[in-house]
Order: C-alpha cells, then structure tokens, then sequence
C-alpha cells in the first residue's frame, strides 16, 4: 500500500510539473510566434488568400488577442481588423459547452 501511495505522489507531482511547463511555454514568445506561424500557414492553403497577423497577444489557457489582421487576395481585401479578441473558458469545454461573445 505504501508503495501505491508512493507512485501515486510521484505520478501527481510530474503531471503537475509538466502541466506547469506547458503553461509556462505559451507565455514567451516563442510560443507566439509557432503559433502565429501555424495559423498563417495552416489559412493560407485552407483560403487560397493572404491572412495577415501583426502580433499575437495573451495564452491559451485565458484567451489571446490578435492585432493588425487582415484577409486579402490579390485585387481584394476580404477582411481588416485592428483587434480579434477570443476568449474561452477550459472547464467549459471540459463539459463540451461553447459561448460566443462580442
């Protein structure tokens, strides 16, 4: 039994310290810019246009912000913004529910 209790302590303090990690990377900035990366790369041949992001703000835990985004082909601007806001809350979608705000 103490050599279940054991394991099970040493278990519980890795994933806390991993999870811990992870949050920790989605901090810096080299997190962002991956990201960033991923999301123009992963649109660009989902669209067939252009998506623009000037800097990416926030984590993902409590929601990022992207700023100067845009939506062009070659003659046309589909879409400009000066600021996206999305926000989430995990233990929502823990519980598979989705709200949508301004």
């Amino acid at each position: 039994m103490k050599k279940f209790l054991r394991i099970t302590y040493y278990t519980g303090i890795t994933i806390v310290f991993i999870l811990a990690a992870i949050v920790g990377y989605t901090q810096t900035r080299g997190f962002r810019g991956s990201l960033q990366n991923y999301i123009l790369s992963h649109y660009h041949t989902v669209l067939n246009a252009n998506l623009s992001i000037g800097r990416i703000e926030g984590n993902l835990i409590t929601g990022i912000r992207l700023y100067d985004v845009s939506l062009r082909n070659v003659d046309t601007t589909f879409f400009t913004a000066e600021r996206i806001e999305l926000s989430h809350d995990p233990l929502a979608l823990f519980f598979n529910r989705v709200s949508f705000g301004r």
